[in-house]
C-alpha cells in the first residue's frame, strides 16, 4: 500500500469519525455502515489504517497526560 492510498483512507475515516460524532445518531450506526459498504467497501475493509487510529492517541488524551483520568 502506497503512502497516498494510506492518507487519503485516514483521512476518509478521521471525517466519517468526526460526523458520526457530531451528529450525535448514534443508534443509525449500523445503518451508516450499511450505506457505506456499497460505494466504500474497500476503504471500510483496510484494517491497516483502521488498526492505527484506533491504537493512536487521541488530542483529549494526550492534553491530560500520562496517567491522568478523564473528566466526569
Amino acid at each position: 500500500m502506497d503512502a497516498s492510498h494510506s492518507r487519503d483512507n485516514r483521512a476518509f475515516f478521521q471525517v466519517l469519525l468526526t460526523f458520526f460524532i457530531e451528529i450525535e445518531l448514534h443508534e443509525h450506526a449500523a445503518y451508516l455502515v450499511d450505506s457505506l459498504w456499497d460505494c466504500a467497501g474497500p476503504r471500510l475493509r483496510d484494517w491497516e489504517i483502521i488498526s492505527a487510529l484506533l491504537l493512536e492517541e487521541s488530542p483529549a488524551e494526550a492534553a491530560r497526560g500520562p496517567g491522568t483520568e478523564p473528566p466526569g
